[in-house]
């Protein structure tokens, strides 16, 4: 999707809040796992964030994470990660 129908999108997209889920987690660490699997090395740390994140909280269901890695090396592993599918 071209990023101006993206950002289009995004505004204009429904918000539904969902109550907790306990998978939550879970779906965040098999994600966490897998990027780290075919990405190794190119991350210092992978974290879940966001209302996802929050135990017991409400949120949008869809889970959130930040990495932290060094500037040289963000644009290769950008383009490996666009490569999964992932959204930056």
């Amino acid at each position: 999707m071209p990023k101006d129908d993206s950002l289009k999108h995004a505004i204009s997209e429904e918000v539904h809040i969902a109550a907790h889920d306990s998978q939550w987690a879970a779906q965040f660490v098999a994600e966490r796992d897998r990027l780290l699997g075919v990405l190794p090395g190119h991350f210092a740390a992978i974290e879940h964030i966001g209302s996802t994140a929050v135990p017991r909280l409400a949120a949008n269901g869809t889970c959130h994470s930040s990495s932290a890695r060094s500037f040289s090396g963000a644009v290769a592993s950008a383009r490996h990660i666009d490569k999964l599918g992932a959204k930056l």
